[in-house]
């Protein structure tokens, strides 16, 4: 094909011109744009409402609070676990004994704390049985 011959289609093509848009569409176009900035006071409205209600809520429950309890509770306060003057009595006593058989030898200070380690292998302790487990079960379901 030569540059003078034309292809049917492509003079089809040429003939085939765009139609102007519509009034129509040019108002559908802007009634699409025109909220965004059309009223933004109730944005502003709206948002200012709902701040006014959480503040009014805020006051009224730092009204509402008692005043005669104290601020700061006591009943999470933590409590400190004092050992038993006998178990203070025996770790000091444990101590001493540690250090004197340190200080005879150190074959000595092994003899005492595996003399205090030792422990007779037996059998496991035996399980409790059923009914008591029940029992147990039973107290922490009330």
């Amino acid at each position: 094909m030569t540059n003078d011959e034309r292809d049917p289609v492509e003079v089809e093509l040429e003939a085939l011109r765009p139609i102007a848009p519509s009034s129509e569409l040019y108002r559908r176009i802007g009634d699409a744009l025109a909220p965004a900035s059309a009223r933004p006071w109730r944005t502003t409205l709206a948002i200012a409402a709902i701040t006014a209600a959480a503040a009014c809520v805020a006051l009224v429950t730092w009204l509402a609070r008692p005043r005669d309890n104290p601020t700061v509770s006591n009943e999470f306060a933590t409590t400190t676990t004092v050992p038993a003057p006998l178990a203070v009595a025996q770790s000091a006593t444990a101590l001493r004994d540690y250090r004197q058989a340190l200080a005879e030898s150190p074959a000595r200070l092994e003899a005492l704390l595996d003399a205090q380690s030792y422990r007779p292998m037996g059998p496991p302790d035996p399980a409790p049985p059923a009914a008591s487990l029940a029992r147990i079960n039973q107290n922490w379901i009330q």
